[in-house]
């Protein structure tokens, strides 16, 4: 069932970046951006103009991600709708930008010349950071 609500979720993204005038960034782009990010992160905000560039694309695309999940509701197969929940005390969009990094090393599945949305969930799914679950009915 979490395997399919999260695949509901790239479809919902994948929407968004159709709507878009530039197609949405691909893995490998955000993995570059984010690694530049990381820099600026380690240098306490002390970064080039090319740097400080691809921290804003970077931060900016991820917290993208994160708010579409906080506040997105999705219908599974079962025609129930579903709540996504972001999990971790303190976590923030530092955080899960290293997971991405991390899950960028790592992963064989996912095709990153495509869509990065994708990929930053499934990271955080697999660290336990983001969960489903039924959504609660409105009063």
């Amino acid at each position: 069932m979490r395997q399919r609500l999260i695949v509901i979720a790239f479809c919902f993204l994948a929407t968004l970046a159709l709507g878009q005038t530039r197609q949405m960034e691909s893995a490998k782009e955000l993995e570059l951006s984010c690694t530049a990010a990381v820099k600026v992160f380690d240098a306490d905000g002390a970064a080039s103009a090319q740097d400080a560039v691809e921290y804003g694309k970077c931060l900016g695309y991820v917290e993208g991600v994160l708010d579409s999940m906080r506040i997105l509701k999705q219908t599974g197969n079962d025609g129930r709708p579903y709540d996504f929940h972001l999990h971790g005390d303190g976590f923030v969009v530092k955080d899960a930008v290293v997971f991405f990094l991390d899950f960028m090393k790592t992963d064989k599945k996912y095709d990153h010349n495509g869509s990065a949305a994708p990929v930053i969930i499934q990271a955080l799914v697999e660290n336990h950071l983001l969960t489903t679950s039924a959504a609660s009915a409105p009063r």
